[in-house]
């Protein structure tokens, strides 16, 4: 790897952890990869471009994703796909020959036998179906030709289920849990008996290890079992949550002033795909991209009446009080304020166009247990409906998750 691309990579992984944090108000991850060592990685997709995003994030070692090629037609992608160093994947059904396929496979295994990690979504689509679609060969293929032809030694698929509460709607929270890798060193000698049948059968394999981390019919988004609005702490707390609410309206109003008519229109711009995923793609790549043309024209104008360096506070200002207007705007919904009337006002900052919270919901999911409301960041564990701590034992999703899908 170049010395060049070493540097995209470094870059894309912090734009992706950045972007991630603002989108997602909480992301818990289960698991981990192997250290060192090539890995492909195998994934659901239901969310669009932000699966890859939230991939790049949280798996700890930077992944270089398999992407169809026509993602390369939508003009505003281009500069994303090379910075993150896509593949990309032609495909018969978008009018384009599968002998292109043969520089994809390529790359993919050059990069494994250098003990990198490539990331494949076998689905082949974005789809808003709970359960798993039927999986493509193509993730396999690149496994066992990389292990049984290249000789890659070690090579390992490890499976990553991607879970979302609301996956379209700015700051929901995802689940993002890690399986147990599957090694190929005993698929080797089938595959060099029937290529074609141990194909198959390790495409069934895979399919077995990501059903177990993805949410299927039984176990949709809410076996997450969160739930945003809950009005928690006592007076001394209120007090001092209070006092951090009216010394930040100031700097929230001014983020909200800054940000509120590019949201609105990239809100709207979303409403158009049918594909819940592709608006979340939208709202996220769209409104980064119409942010930074705001903070730049805003910098721009404030450097021509009061000098650059006044220009450069206020390109770095522009998205740091949108910040503080969105997490001020969660610290008044969640309840850690007492402030009276504190749902319209956190409304205010986050929807100040509409009459509600939007997209159709009452702004988080309910576990539907009966059950006093709990902190913004636990889950439940269903079994006993106990609030598990998700910054201070992330292990216990696991067993919320098992218990939800019961």
């Amino acid at each position: 790897m170049t010395g060049g691309r070493r540097l995209a990579d470094r870059l894309m992984g912090v734009l992706a952890r950045l972007l991630v944090h603002v989108f997602f108000r909480r992301v818990a991850v289960e698991g981990a990869l192997p250290t060192a060592g090539p890995v492909l990685v195998v994934a659901n997709h239901q969310n669009g471009l932000v699966d890859g995003l939230l991939l790049m994030s949280s798996l700890g070692r930077y992944p270089r994703f398999l992407g169809k090629s026509t993602l390369w037609r939508i003009l505003p992608l281009r500069p994303f796909l090379a910075l993150a160093g896509v593949i990309p994947v032609h495909r018969p059904v978008d009018g384009e020959p599968a002998a292109g396929n043969d520089r994809t496979f390529e790359v993919s295994r050059h990069l494994l036998a250098h003990r990198g990690v490539v990331a494949v979504f076998p689905e082949g689509i974005s789809h808003d179906e709970v359960a798993l679609q039927p999986l493509r060969t193509g993730a396999a293929r690149i496994a066992l030709g990389a292990a049984a032809e290249d000789g890659v030694a070690g090579m390992v698929v490890v499976p990553v289920g991607l879970t979302y509460d609301a996956k379209a709607r700015f700051r929901s929270r995802a689940l993002v849990r890690v399986g147990t890798p599957v090694p190929l060193d005993g698929w080797l000698s089938a595959y060099r008996d029937d290529a074609h049948s141990a194909v198959r059968t390790l495409t069934d394999r895979i399919a077995v290890g990501l059903s177990a981390v993805s949410p299927d019919e039984e176990r949709g988004p809410a076996w997450l079992g969160l739930r945003s609005r809950q009005p928690t702490g006592g007076t001394g707390r209120g007090a001092v949550n209070l006092l951090i609410v009216l010394l930040g309206l100031p700097v929230a109003a001014v983020g909200v002033a800054v940000h509120v008519l590019p949201y609105m229109l990239m809100k709207r711009v979303a409403m158009k795909p049918a594909n819940e995923g592709i608006k979340a793609t939208v709202k996220l790549l769209g409104c980064f991209l119409l942010f930074t043309v705001v903070y730049a024209a805003l910098a721009v104008a404030v450097a021509l009446h009061f000098g650059v360096l006044a220009g450069l506070v206020a390109f770095v200002a522009s998205p740091l009080s949108g910040y503080v207007a969105v997490r001020l705007a969660e610290r008044v919904l969640s309840g850690r304020g007492p402030v009276e009337g504190g749902d319209d006002l956190a409304e205010a900052f986050e929807h100040p166009w509409s009459g509600g919270i939007g997209e159709g919901d009452d702004g988080g999911l309910d576990p539907g247990l009966g059950q006093e409301p709990v902190a913004p960041d636990v889950v439940l564990d269903r079994a006993g409906a106990q609030p598990v701590d998700l910054v201070a034992q992330p292990g216990h999703l696991a067993a919320a998750a098992h218990h939800a899908g019961r």
